[in-house]
């Protein structure tokens, strides 16, 4: 008998190493089962392929655990020289899938780590129905961890555990496929009070950006010219221009919202302006007698705006001081005292 044929053999661990694409990335405590099979043995075979390294002129025979891999982790620390095997030649896919369903079956798998298998069978060749059928899943449950599999490593290395996430977590990080900086809050926010809050924040941004995006394209359809001035806020008339309406809220999209305005209302000679949260202004030029009065009127709002700061600056001041004093009392080391009796 040779070390390379199939069949059971009892082989030696140095000759047996850990498939680089198991699901599960880690063995855990094998402890236990180690003085278990000290004191039984090894009741189950392990499934491994054989592979070879070459090194020059050089080939040494060599053996991928498939299943098993507590098991070798285990009977190493026992001190066993060899293991029985099962030898067979298998498919790379086929490997996979093995891995795969017989950890699933055993629900030793992390959310993370189901996804990435998953994502390397559909990678092989797999489809959704294949891989569906195969782990006894619907094609949404495959779907599904398709996508968190695409959550990116600067993502995944934002937090040391992030392999431990929830479903509902790692779901709606993966819903922001392509934005990163909406990934990263919610990786922080994952597993705190403000998960959720953090989540209804990302998706109204995403949403504004969407509105805003979609605005830009309208606005460049209707031939509309950009404001030449700054524009501070949308509720104020820029230099020189007086404010005709302005539009925003998601709900209803911008070139929707114009249509309507434009039906009853002479939409030459306008300008717009787009703010990047969901906001857009309309607004003509001023006659000269308008811009001036216009001038003295933001003049007038600019020393309003500083009156009103001057006279917030103390309550300012106080609150900033009685935020230090919270600071400095709670950063005060605890001292315990000493009772007589």
């Amino acid at each position: 008998m040779t070390i390379t044929e199939t069949g059971i053999q009892e082989l030696p661990v140095d000759l047996l190493d850990p498939n680089p694409d198991n699901p599960r990335r880690s063995v855990g405590d094998v402890t236990e089962l180690a003085d278990s099979i000290r004191s039984q043995g090894i009741k189950q075979n392990l499934l491994v392929v054989p592979h070879d390294l070459t090194d020059g002129d050089r080939v040494e025979h060599r053996y991928r655990v498939v299943i098993g891999h507590r098991r070798l982790a285990a009977a190493k620390q026992a001190g066993l020289a060899t293991v029985p095997c099962k030898v067979e030649a298998l498919a790379h896919r086929e490997e996979l899938e093995i891995m795969l369903v017989e950890n699933t079956q055993r629900e030793q798998l992390t959310v993370l780590e189901e996804a990435d298998a998953i994502q390397g069978l559909l990678q092989l060749g797999a489809t959704i129905q294949q891989t569906a059928d195969q782990l006894g899943r619907s094609q949404t449950y495959i779907r599904e961890r398709r996508r968190i599999a695409r959550i990116g490593d600067r993502v995944r290395e934002s937090r040391e555990d992030f392999a431990q996430l929830s479903f509902t977590e790692l779901q709606a990080i993966a819903e922001f496929d392509g934005d990163l900086e909406a990934q990263e809050e919610l990786a922080g926010a994952a597993g705190g009070n403000e998960f959720a809050w953090t989540l209804d924040r990302c998706r109204d941004r995403r949403e504004r950006r969407k509105w805003v995006g979609e605005a830009r394209d309208a606005i460049g359809g209707l031939g509309l010219e950009s404001l030449p001035v700054d524009v501070e806020r949308y509720f104020m008339s820029p230099d020189g221009y007086e404010l005709a309406r302005s539009f925003s809220g998601v709900e209803d999209s911008f070139r929707d919202q114009w249509r309507d305005y434009a039906q009853d209302h002479d939409t030459d000679n306008l300008f717009v302006h787009v703010f990047d949260d969901a906001a857009v202004v309309v607004a003509y030029r001023a006659a000269e007698s308008d811009a001036s009065d216009m001038k003295a009127r933001r003049e007038r709002q600019r020393h309003e705006r500083e009156a009103q700061a001057e006279r917030e600056r103390p309550f300012r001041e106080l609150d900033e001081r009685s935020r230090r004093l919270r600071e400095q009392w709670t950063a005060r080391p605890c001292s315990s005292s000493n009772s007589t009796g």
